[in-house]
C-alpha cells in the first residue's frame, strides 16, 4: 500500500461509468476530497463521495477544452485522474494555469500516445519482439487484399483509436470473413476520419483472456502487479468482461515478461492495465493493447488489495508508495447486467450451464454494488428501467 502521507489535497476525477465510480470509491473511502468531471454525467456521479463543482462554473466539458476547464477551477492544488483515453490523452498535454498547481501521476504525451494508439503500439511490440497477434497496418484497398490473400486467417478490423471508434460505431470491432466485406467496413471507418489495423482474432474465448494490471512509480519502480482472468464477456465476441476472477502471477509470468520489456524501453509512469490473450496454439500469451490510466474493473483490484488509485494519489504529491507485492487469489466479481446477458447467450448455445452461472454469482462481488455506496447501482438499474 501507499504511505499515508497528506490525504487534504482534492482529487479531480475526469470521466465516468465504472471507471470513474471505482475511482470515487477508492479514493473516498480513503478520506481524501473529490470532485468529478465528465462530459456525460452518468450514475458514477451519485456516489456519496463524488462532488460536482457549482452549476456554471464548467461549461460543456470535455477533453478538448481541458485547459480552459483547468484555468476555470476553484482550486488552486489537486490531483487529477483520468478515467477514459481521451481525458488522459488531454491532461498529458496539458499546461498547468498560473498561480495553480495540479499534478498527476502519468506518462508523457509522447509515451502515452505511442501506447494508446494501436498502429505505434504494434511497431513498437514488434520492434522489442513481444508477442503479439498477427497485425497489418491498412491504408488502402491493396493493404488489404495483400494481407488477406495468404494463409486463410480470422480476421478483424480494429480501430486505432479505440474510444473515438465506439462512440461512432458502438461497438470495438468488426469482424471480416472476405476482403470485400473488408473494404466495405474500412471504406465506412475511413469516412469517419478514424484508422484501423486489420489483427488475427486469437482462437478461443473469452476465458483466454489476462489482463495484467499495476503501477510504476515517478522512479520508474513497478510498485505493484495484480493478474486476473476473464471467464464472460458481452457482448460475447468483442466486448467487456462481465465475469472476471483473480490469478496469482505465476500464471502470467510470460505476460509479465512483455511488461517489463516494455517499460525498460519507455519511461513509463503512473497507472497502466495489458491486456493478453492466451493462444491456445502455443501457449504464448499475446498482447491486446495497453490502458494508460485506470480500467473498468479497477475497484475489483483494490478489494482484492491493490489499490493502484491510492497509489497514483501519492505519488503526484511526490510521496513514496512502497511496493505490493500480495493479493487475494481467487476473489470473483460480475457485472450482473452484462452477465445475465452474456450468460443466456452462452446458455441458448449450449456452452454454459445454469447451475454454473449460479453457482459464480453466489462466489461473486458485484463490481457495481456496494453496501456502503448503493445508490450509483440502483440508479443504473433505474435508468436501464426506464429506458
Amino acid at each position: 500500500m501507499s504511505n499515508p502521507g497528506s490525504t487534504s489535497i482534492p482529487a479531480v476525477i475526469f470521466g465516468g461509468y465504472k471507471t470513474a465510480l471505482g475511482v470515487v470509491r477508492s479514493l473516498g473511502r480513503s478520506g481524501i476530497p473529490q470532485y468529478l468531471i465528465s462530459e456525460h454525467p452518468d450514475f458514477s456521479g451519485r456516489s456519496r463521495w463524488a462532488r460536482s463543482f457549482p452549476e456554471g462554473t464548467l461549461l460543456s466539458p470535455s477533453p478538448a477544452c481541458i485547459d480552459d476547464i483547468l484555468a476555470s477551477l476553484p482550486l488552486d492544488e489537486a490531483v487529477l485522474i483520468p478515467c477514459s483515453d481521451h481525458w488522459t490523452s488531454a491532461l498529458t498535454k496539458f499546461t498547468s494555469p498560473p498561480g495553480k498547481r495540479f499534478l498527476t501521476s502519468l506518462p508523457t504525451a509522447e509515451v502515452n500516445d505511442k501506447l494508446a494508439d494501436k498502429q505505434t503500439l504494434s511497431a513498437l511490440l514488434t520492434r522489442l519482439d513481444i508477442d503479439q497477434p498477427m497485425t497489418r497496418p491498412i491504408a488502402s484497398q491493396s493493404d488489404l487484399s495483400e494481407a488477406m490473400s495468404g494463409e486463410k486467417r480470422d480476421w478483424f478490423l480494429k480501430p486505432c483509436d479505440s474510444q473515438a471508434f465506439r462512440q461512432h460505431f458502438g461497438q470495438k470491432a468488426y469482424r471480416v470473413g472476405s476482403l470485400e466485406e473488408a473494404w466495405r467496413i474500412y471504406t465506412r471507418v475511413a469516412d469517419a476520419g478514424l484508422e484501423v489495423l486489420l489483427q488475427e482474432y486469437v482462437p478461443g474465448g473469452a476465458d483466454q483472456h489476462y489482463f495484467v494490471d499495476g503501477f510504476v512509480d515517478r522512479d520508474g519502480n513497478i510498485r505493484a502487479f495484480f493478474a486476473r482472468r476473464r471467464k464472460r464477456m458481452y457482448p460475447v465476441d468483442f466486448g467487456d468482461s462481465s465475469y472476471m476472477r483473480s490469478v496469482p502471477l505465476d500464471e502470467v509470468a510470460g505476460a509479465i515478461d512483455g511488461i517489463r520489456t516494455l517499460f525498460a524501453d519507455i519511461p513509463y509512469r503512473g497507472i497502466f492495465s495489458v491486456e493478453f490473450k492466451q493462444d491456445p496454439r502455443d501457449g504464448r500469451f499475446r498482447l491486446i493493447e495497453v490502458n494508460t490510466r485506470p480500467w473498468a474493473m479497477n475497484e475489483f483490484a483494490t478489494n482484492s488489495g491493490v489499490d493502484v488509485i491510492a497509489m497514483s494519489y501519492h505519488d503526484a504529491l511526490g510521496e513514496d508508495v512502497s511496493e505490493t507485492t500480495h493479493y487475494q487469489i481467487g476473489r470473483c466479481s460480475a457485472v450482473l447486467m452484462e452477465d445475465v446477458s452474456a450468460g443466456l447467450k452462452l446458455i441458448r448455445r449450449g456452452e454454459l450451464g445454469v447451475g454454473e452461472w449460479l453457482g459464480d454469482q453466489l462466489r461473486a462481488e458485484w463490481t457495481l454494488f456496494s453496501w456502503d455506496d448503493p445508490m450509483p447501482d440502483l440508479a443504473r438499474h433505474w435508468s436501464a428501467f426506464v429506458e
